[in-house]
């Protein structure tokens, strides 16, 4: 239980719609908390995702911030193929949000530089909502699954449990 989550919707794009809802929740309110969501390049196939995304710019919910985990893969293959989002950045700008990008998503330090430049959430301010970009690389660091399509969905056995552990060893040294 983690009572900062106030939802987990998965890939059928309720996230970012709860969270415009929650955004303008917070400014009826006059409360100055930030709502974040994180979502999934190929979650972003939904259209309830751009009514959200339209909706947040046409409201301009500062206090609202989308990451998207960009790793081009999706369930069913690479998300340029199955269903082509890019240019994302683009896109979002012209539904009127704030776009970053960071570059590397597995950097860690480089995602704490990006987060530490956000803007104070106040829910009476209208400016535009926030979008960051973080391209990933799904399974990093674990050699048999990096960019592998494969680790998208499902479990692991003890057996590549315990590859995956020594692989993350071996490339965090």
């Amino acid at each position: 239980y983690c009572p900062q989550i106030e939802a987990s919707a998965g890939s059928l794009g309720h996230g970012l719609p709860i969270s415009v809802g929650m955004a303008l929740a917070g400014r009826k309110q006059k409360a100055n908390w930030r709502v974040t969501v994180m979502t999934g390049d190929g979650e972003l196939e939904e259209g309830s995702n751009w009514e959200a995304i339209m909706c947040a710019g046409h409201y301009q919910l500062g206090n609202l911030m989308l990451i998207v985990d960009k790793n081009s893969l999706q369930m069913t293959g690479p998300t340029a193929t199955v269903m082509n989002i890019d240019p994302l950045d683009k896109k979002l700008e012209a539904f009127g949000w704030d776009v970053r990008v960071i570059e590397d998503g597995n950097d860690m330090l480089q995602v704490c530089q990006c987060l530490d430049n956000v803007p104070e959430a106040d829910s009476q301010i209208r400016r535009k909502p926030i979008a960051i970009i973080s391209k990933t690389e799904k399974g990093h660091d674990v050699d048999f699954m990096a960019g592998n399509v494969k680790w998208h969905g499902g479990g692991i056995a003890k057996a590549q449990y315990d590859e995956a552990i020594a692989s993350l060893d071996k490339n965090w040294k």
